[in-house]
């Protein structure tokens, strides 16, 4: 038997809500991926005239920031530095959750099309609901949750 897909399935109320995690999803991890920021303060030292502006980039995986100054003591330019924090777990844990979201909605968009055109896989589908179901009541029972 061959199996057939029910291309209005994404139009009907399950498959439109998929497509909009999908769309989320990857909003989730380009938005995030994406940002970089750029911060500048000034220091004003007493009993001197001169102002030392900094800037301090960033952008992902917010590993490393870049440092540089505007002038020095001797109204020179300066070098940039680089500053190594790791800010970067919970950029990575947003894109890796964006990413996994979107392949977790790709596949069950895919599922529903072919569900709701076979009757078979709709019936395995129960069984398999029903199956998983038990397991996680016996997980339960015996405290293994």
């Amino acid at each position: 038997m061959a199996f057939q897909i029910h291309w209005k399935a994404p139009l009907q109320a399950k498959g439109f809500l998929r497509i909009i995690e999908i769309v989320l999803a990857i909003l989730a991890f380009s938005l995030t991926a994406g940002f970089s920021i750029e911060n500048m303060f000034t220091c004003n030292v007493l009993d001197q005239d001169n102002n030392t502006t900094y800037t301090l980039k960033s952008s992902y995986p917010y590993e490393e920031y870049d440092l540089s100054s505007s002038v020095d003591d001797d109204n020179q330019q300066k070098d940039g530095i680089n500053i190594n924090k790791h800010y970067s777990s919970g950029a990575e844990f947003f894109v890796a959750w964006g990413v996994l979201s979107m392949i977790y909605c790709l596949v069950a968009i895919l599922v529903y099309m072919l569900i709701t055109a076979n009757e078979e896989l709709a019936r395995v589908n129960n069984i398999l609901i029903l199956i998983v179901s038990l397991w996680l009541s016996w997980f339960k029972v015996n405290n293994c949750i």
